[in-house]
Parts: structure tokens; sequence; C-alpha cells
């Protein structure tokens, strides 16, 4: 069956239409706040807070959220209009980077704080003999 309009002429017609009812779909599963993917949102901004309060970072966790959900989605298209081969290793650092690296700091505090106990039991020893 012939066209009636040229392939490419299609296809840059197709991208865009097909971009707006991705987002409008989006947008609609989104938007019920007790819906499966605002439950796992609300979940994982839960996580990442106590994660940073850990830490004693005060900065929202949303930002770390919406910042990965950027990068995924800047890996999705890369992936489908640069034909990167391995995009979806790099969605999966995206996704994952930030809680380990995050638990990551974390272990090298309890690390530094656990190099620094000897001395200070040590100290706190000669203060008690001494008084």
């Amino acid at each position: 069956m012939k066209l009636p309009f040229p392939t490419p002429l299609a296809k840059w017609i197709g991208l865009p239409l097909f971009i707006l009812a991705l987002t409008v779909g989006t947008y609609a599963v989104v938007s019920d706040p007790a819906g499966l993917p605002r439950r796992y949102w609300g979940r994982y901004i839960a996580f990442l807070g106590r994660q940073l309060r850990r830490m004693f970072i005060f900065s929202p966790p949303e930002t770390i959220a919406y910042a990965q959900l950027a990068g995924v989605f800047l890996c999705l298209a890369l992936g489908m209009l640069a034909d990167l081969p391995v995009w979806w290793l790099f969605a999966c650092a995206v996704l994952v980077g930030p809680a380990f690296w995050i638990e990551r700091m974390r272990l090298k505090r309890v690390e530094a704080i656990e190099d620094q106990i000897d001395g200070f039991i040590l100290a706190l020893a000669n203060a008690l003999k001494s008084t």
C-alpha cells in the first residue's frame, strides 16, 4: 500500500504525535493520587529522605528523584534517537547510583568514626584515671 505522502514526512509527523500521546498517557496514569506510580514515588522519596537524614544532609530528596527521572528519560531518548546500544545500562546507573553513593558516604563516615574511637576511649580512660 502506497502512502499519499512521503515516508520521511510521515516519520516527522508521527514522532511528535507519539510523544504527545505518551505524555498524555503518562500524565493520566501519574495524576491519580491513589495510583500505583504515585504510591511508589512516595515510598522512594521517603527512602531517599531517610538515607539523607542519616547522613545529616537536609536537602529535599525530591530534587534527587526528579534529576534521576530526567536522567532516565534522557537515556531513553538517546537510546531511541541516537541509537545508543547500551542505553539501558546508563538508565540503570542513573536509577541506582544516588542510593549507592549515599550509602557509600555513610560507610566512609562510619569508618572514619571507628578510626577515631580508639584514641577517644584512651583519652577518656586517662581522664578518668587522673581524677
